[in-house]
């Protein structure tokens, strides 16, 4: 039960977080905050399970987080189009790992590959 809770928050907090032309850069900035203890600690439950993908997975959303400290800095800069590039494979990274490993989030057929989730 504690799980799937936390999945549903992780998935309404991406969804906050992802639509940043709507909410405002405020909301964006406590959402994405809140996404990433949210994904740690969806790391330490899921511990077990995880492979060098997940983990690599993880490392890009801690470097994009840092990346959009760093734009929020620097308006303009570099960093900033790094933070949006990044962002947005991490989507399509979540998008795959969702529909592979949390398919019940999204439908109610089984994972095929349970066994890698």
């Amino acid at each position: 039960m504690l799980k799937k809770v936390l999945n549903y928050l992780l998935v309404i907090s991406f969804i906050i977080t992802i639509l940043v032309p709507i909410t405002g850069v405020i909301i964006h900035k406590m959402a994405a905050t809140f996404f990433l203890l949210l994904s740690i600690i969806h790391v330490i439950i899921y511990s077990k399970k995880m492979n060098l993908k997940r983990y690599l997975l993880l490392v890009m959303i801690i470097i994009s987080f840092a990346l959009g400290v760093m734009a929020f800095i620097y308006p303009d800069s570099l960093w900033e189009s790094t933070h949006v590039i990044i962002s947005f494979f991490i989507m399509m990274f979540l998008a795959i790992h969702m529909f592979l490993c949390h398919r019940k989030l999204v439908s109610y057929g089984n994972c095929k590959r349970k066994e890698n989730c």
